[in-house]
């Protein structure tokens, strides 16, 4: 049986001349959920991110749209936040947020020749909603700790622990995953200041301590973990293993 030579391949790049690659959307977030890990987005953002385009992803297969990328027009994708608005009853910052998560999904998938063209690209981009952060006032604060402080708890070291968790959180502003890493000799209470190693863009800020109410509960806590030998360098549990 005599076989016909195979043709050589052609060395043009994909996505030139001859069109985009083929990619539904559903394999491309799996490739853009990767590269976002390997370029060392955070936890969080990943996956704000892949629950936004799995959203997105749902409203397709609901409404019976095909899923290659290339088929995904403007018009769906107005369609799509159209619903959210008018339907859903999207706030505007809701809105904000799906639209740059879309986008820059689509910006991704332009970078890497899947699409021509952004399917966002005729939509007006919308103002990202100025959203003043909630605070709680100083005595609704020192309330919350009482509240934290009345909680019987089996182990004393607990209290102490969680109070100083609590109070941390409510008069530094840090965020979870910088309290969770935050270590020992972050804290230096002669100087009246907590270092944030990496912070929000893996950038370095101090965090000053407030005197009153903040101070002596971390100083109970730092006091208390040493009689009990703890050495672990971050907020830890009873058995010394980090929270």
């Amino acid at each position: 049986m005599v076989f016909e030579a195979m043709k050589r391949p052609s060395m043009r790049p994909l996505g030139m001349y001859q069109g985009t690659r083929t990619m539904d959307i559903e394999t491309a977030l799996i490739h853009y959920i990767n590269n976002g890990i390997l370029a060392g987005k955070s936890r969080s953002t990943l996956q704000g991110n892949q629950s936004s385009l799995n959203h997105f992803i749902k409203y397709l297969k609901n409404a019976f749209v095909g899923l290659n990328l290339e088929s995904l027009s403007g018009e769906v994708i107005e369609g799509y936040l159209t619903q959210g608005l008018k339907i859903k009853g999207w706030k505007k910052y809701t809105y904000w947020t799906k639209y740059k998560d879309l986008n820059t999904f689509f910006n991704w998938c332009l970078k890497k020749g899947y699409v021509n063209k952004s399917p966002l690209a005729e939509i007006p981009k919308p103002r990202q909603p100025q959203q003043l952060p909630k605070s709680l006032k100083e005595k609704e604060a020192v309330l919350l700790l009482k509240i934290v402080s009345a909680i019987p708890y089996r182990y004393h070291f607990l209290k102490v622990r969680n109070k100083a968790i609590v109070a941390t959180l409510l008069f530094t502003g840090l965020r979870k995953s910088e309290l969770i890493n935050l270590r020992y000799s972050d804290v230096d209470l002669e100087n009246n200041f907590i270092s944030v190693e990496h912070g929000k863009g893996d950038k370095r800020r101090e965090v000053p301590i407030q005197q009153e109410v903040l101070k002596p509960i971390l100083y109970e806590y730092i006091e208390y973990r040493s009689k009990l030998l703890k050495t672990s360098e971050r907020f830890c549990s009873r058995d010394k293993r980090p929270l």
